[in-house]
C-alpha cells in the first residue's frame, strides 16, 4: 500500500466483521467464527486498496497503532490479512485466511499431491466425484490449504460424472503475482 497519500486505519466493530465473515461462511458452509472474533481485533487499512487485518487482542498493540496513526506513521501491515476488497464492492478471502479457517468449513475437498501441484499453477483439474456445493476450499492429501476453488460438474465419456476444480485463489499466486 502506498503511504504517500496516507493510509486510513479503521477499527471494525464486531457487527461489521460478523457481516463480512458471514458472507464467506455462507459460500464455504463454515461453522461459527465467534472464537476468532472474540480473540482478535479487526482493522481495515485503506490506501490504494482496502484490506482487513486481524491480530490477537492486545491493548499495547492497539494503543501503539493509534499513536502511530496520530503521528501520520502508517504501517504497511498490522497483523494477518484475512480479506481484500475487490471492485470497491465485495471482499474476498486471502490465502492466509484459508489456512486459518480450513477446519471450520464444510465445503472442502481433498486432492492428491499431483493435482494439488497443478492447482498451484492455476490449472484446473478433473476429479471423479460430484459435490453438492459450488465453492470449495481445496486441501492436499496432507490436509494443507492449497486454494479456494469453484467446482463445476461435467460429464466425461470414459469417467461419467466428474467435477472440474477451477482455482480462484491458490498458493502459487505468491510466486506468479504476489511478490
Amino acid at each position: 500500500m502506498s503511504t504517500r497519500k496516507g493510509i486510513k486505519i479503521i477499527k471494525l466493530d464486531e457487527s461489521k466483521i460478523q457481516e463480512l465473515l458471514s458472507n464467506f461462511a455462507s459460500l464455504y458452509s463454515c461453522d461459527d467464527f465467534s472464537d476468532i472474533i472474540n480473540q482478535n481485533l479487526f482493522y481495515t487499512l485503506e490506501g490504494k486498496f482496502k484490506q482487513v487485518y486481524m491480530f490477537r487482542k492486545n491493548n499495547f498493540l492497539e494503543e501503539l497503532l493509534l499513536k502511530l496513526n496520530d503521528l501520520d506513521f502508517f504501517p504497511y501491515s498490522i497483523g494477518t490479512p484475512i480479506l481484500k476488497e475487490y471492485n470497491n464492492s465485495y471482499f474476498k478471502p486471502t490465502l492466509t485466511f484459508g489456512s486459518l479457517v480450513k477446519d471450520k468449513c464444510n465445503n472442502k475437498i481433498t486432492i492428491d499431491r499431483n493435482k494439488a501441484e497443478l492447482i498451484t499453477f492455476k490449472k484446473s483439474v478433473i476429479i471423479n466425484n460430484l459435490f453438492s456445493f459450488n465453492n470449495a476450499i481445496v486441501l492436499d492429501d496432507r490436509k494443507d490449504f492449497v486454494a479456494f476453488a469453484i467446482l463445476k460438474p461435467i460429464k466425461l465419456n470414459k469417467i461419467g460424472n466428474a467435477t472440474e476444480v477451477i482455482p480462484t485463489l491458490d498458493i502459487g499466486w505468491y510466486l506468479r503475482e504476489g511478490g
